[in-house]
């Protein structure tokens, strides 16, 4: 041993400093996040629906590679990347475990499907009765916490009561939500075992300057009892809500006789809820770059997102490829999509 240490003693002084370097800045996690651009999913690859249309066009959702708690690597690449973000992660947010980040994922994932098959089915008996769903309002689901030594919630928890008000009825369990205190008695379902719990500090909702901040924030949880025809989903490899509007057309183009697609490849990104309005998404001009390179002819754009969108839009090379249009509802989309894009 001496005499290899010996041998090759420059060697040692040069490698190791430089093992220790490449340890420093691909093991240690960092509070930041990078996102970069992903690619696009074709739905008719993962929705099915029984005896559904076909479609000459296609609906697509675009998808980024994002990684939280980002290692010093990976950050340094993101920044030599033009078409990506390195964002630090919100002082609360950086304090979730990388198997909770996940949970969330799943959860708002989940919800996104939940709420697009109700909106789709919703929309397309309109003009068909023989199209039917049921389903039933099973509680409020928790998808994010502020993080405190005593916080009584859990990710994953379904609460079905606050106050004596119950879930059978969505909108009085979402007013009752909204007017958690301390002291409120509230009952969850954390996996198949029902607790109570009596509310303390940091987990009751606050008002401040007239606006509500939640301790816990709760999704509309769902449970889809019947369809007519029968809707598929399969293959899903990404988490979160943010296809949740394009998930909505696609499966309301495969109920439907017309093609609201007019043939063309149609991109798009936003989430969905009951009350048909689509929301703000994360990673969007990463998604307009996705969209660009696989040549959509539209990519449909949450209004709150929209000035972020168009600053990316603007940077494509040839704009008038793909058209951008910013929406706030799913009567919105339907009406740009009917007027032939």
């Amino acid at each position: 041993m001496k005499y290899l240490l010996s041998k090759y003693k420059i060697l040692f002084i040069i490698f190791i400093p430089f093992f220790f370097f490449v340890m420093f800045i691909t093991i240690p996690k960092t509070n930041y996040s990078v996102t970069t651009t992903g690619d696009i999913t074709n739905l008719n690859t993962i929705i099915s629906v029984e005896n559904g249309a076909e479609s000459k066009g296609s609906l697509n959702s675009v998808f980024v590679f994002s990684t939280d708690h980002s290692t010093r690597f990976q950050n340094w690449c993101g920044k030599l990347d033009k078409n990506a973000e390195v964002d630090k992660m919100g002082k609360n947010y950086s304090q979730f475990s990388t198997d909770e980040l996940n949970k969330m994922g799943i959860i708002q994932k989940n919800q996104s499907i939940e709420a697009s098959i109700i909106t789709a089915y919703e929309y397309a008996m309109k003009d068909d009765a023989s199209i039917s769903i049921y389903y039933t309002f099973k509680g409020l689901i928790v998808r994010y916490i502020m993080i405190s030594s005593d916080q009584l919630f859990k990710i994953g928890d379904i609460i079905t009561e606050i106050n004596g008000v119950s879930n059978a009825s969505r909108d009085e369990l979402a007013n009752a939500y909204k007017t958690m205190v301390e002291g409120s008695i509230v009952k969850v379902l954390r996996g198949s075992e029902e607790i109570t719990l009596t509310l303390n500090s940091a987990s009751a909702n606050y008002t401040e300057n007239g606006a509500l901040y939640g301790k816990a924030l709760v999704y509309d949880k769902y449970v889809i009892n019947n369809t007519t025809p029968k809707v598929k989903f399969s293959g899903i490899n990404t988490q979160g809500p943010s296809a949740g509007l394009m998930q909505t057309l696609e499966i309301y183009n495969r109920l439907i006789e017309s093609d609201i697609t007019g043939g063309n490849r149609i991109c798009g990104t936003g989430t969905i809820d009951t009350t048909r309005k689509v929301g703000a998404i994360g990673g969007v001009k990463e998604k307009i770059v996705a969209a660009y390179k696989n040549k959509a002819k539209l990519f449909l754009c949450p209004k709150a997102n929209y000035e972020e969108a168009l600053s990316q839009w603007n940077k494509l090379g040839n704009k008038n490829r793909m058209k951008l249009v910013s929406v706030s509802t799913f009567d919105e989309t339907l009406e740009v999509l009917y007027g032939n894009i």
